[in-house]
């Protein structure tokens, strides 16, 4: 089988902007185990960007459309790109946005967040899919809701519920040299604390501030770590550094300048190092999240997580698990969740859900089976008729 997917982010596979981009990856990873193969069409991306597999092939010819600057010639010019590409099609996967054309294959549209965003509501509400494909059942349950007011839909939706696979190569150790060369820091002795979320409001930033203020009260090697914005893509990456530059003068208010590095976006063929540094890693969104991709990230490497719980992330992985779930924005009480600690059984039961609940295998397969249901013929005559009727409209 043979999909298009159309990104609205270059696709960049070792130094991913965030956790939607990498969910997407990791299915991505599992389909091509079954002989899956991809067209990918994406805004430009340098020679780093482009992945060496035979399965997919990348064509960066898309025109980034951002917020600030909306150019009905470039959105004109993704039009014409993206029906070229369509021959020899079986279906089309977007992410996060609708897919601008009424055509004969079958649309698969995945989110990888809680629809928050607009680009994201009109993707859902425009009604030009045929499979919603969600990554927890806690989003399900949301856009449930929303539908008996989506009266552009061609039939009776179907929403499929599959979570992001696990990544096998997590498991693999890599060098702490180059590691601690992308934190800059050689100190042996500091205990660090993981913050492996994008620099923007509503991630708990200033929150983990707090906490790291509180931590130092029990030993001054507690150390932060928080991650700059990724470079795969231009779209936000100016409100980011703002956000950090407004980071630092908190950071500075709060004293905690020698506690605090502030680091390159880690390359996933460097987080195993990252994520086994660290003493705990710290979920403090207050976003509605849709999986938690840190949380199985962290677990993997048997580093326990401290969250709010919010959205899918006691779904994702349970309280008592290697995860603990703190409701209430409370830094002294998280502070003293981390002195704590959490038992070596408790890591070890979430480190096993994760291995089996996430199995790469398993996921490929429910993936698979769920594609081929959308290409079957009833599918491709409803194809048809929308051609049909959009034709008649004209």
């Amino acid at each position: 089988m043979k999909i298009l997917l159309v990104l609205y982010y270059p696709f960049h596979p070792h130094h991913l902007a965030g956790g939607a981009q990498t969910l997407l990856l990791l299915q991505m990873q599992a389909l091509i185990k079954l002989g899956f193969n991809f067209r990918i069409l994406c805004p430009y991306c340098d020679a780093k960007g482009i992945v060496d597999n035979t399965h997919i092939e990348i064509f960066p010819v898309l025109s980034e459309v951002t917020i600030t600057e909306p150019s009905p010639q470039d959105q004109a010019s993704n039009l014409k790109v993206i029906a070229q590409f369509l021959e020899g099609i079986d279906l089309v996967w977007t992410v996060d946005r609708k897919f601008p054309l009424v055509i004969e294959q079958p649309i698969i549209l995945t989110f990888t967040t809680q629809c928050v965003y607009p680009d994201e509501c009109s993707a859902l509400f425009d009604g030009n899919w045929d499979m919603l494909l969600l990554l927890s059942n806690f989003s399900r349950r949301s856009i449930e809701d929303w539908l008996p007011h989506i009266h552009s839909l061609r039939k009776a939706p179907c929403i499929e519920v599959v979570p992001a696979p696990f990544d096998p190569k997590l498991s693999i150790h890599s060098d702490s040299v180059s590691f601690n060369k992308l934190l800059g820091q050689n100190n042996t002795k500091l205990r660090y604390i993981l913050f492996p979320h994008r620099p923007e409001p509503g991630k708990g930033h200033e929150e983990a501030l707090e906490v790291l203020k509180e931590l130092i009260k029990y030993d001054p090697m507690y150390h932060l770590l928080v991650p700059e914005p990724p470079r795969s893509r231009k779209f936000d990456v100016d409100q980011e550094y703002r956000f950090i530059s407004f980071l630092k003068s908190k950071i500075s208010e709060l004293d905690l300048n020698e506690n605090v590095t502030f680091h390159e976006w880690i390359p996933r063929n460097h987080l195993y190092s990252y994520y086994s540094s660290g003493e705990c890693c710290l979920f403090l969104s207050m976003f509605p999240e849709t999986f938690g991709l840190s949380l199985i990230d962290s677990l993997l490497c048997k580093t326990f997580v401290i969250s709010h719980g919010v959205g899918a992330l006691s779904e994702t992985v349970p309280p008592g698990y290697g995860h603990v779930v703190i409701p209430e924005r409370d830094p002294v009480k998280i502070a003293q969740a981390i002195v704590n600690g959490s038992s070596l059984k408790e890591i070890e039961l979430g480190y096993n859900f994760v291995r089996v609940q996430y199995n790469p295998i398993e996921i490929g397969k429910r993936l698979a089976t769920l594609f081929y249901s959308v290409t079957k013929s009833d599918w491709l005559l409803l194809g048809n008729q929308r051609l049909t009727n959009n034709e008649n409209k004209s």
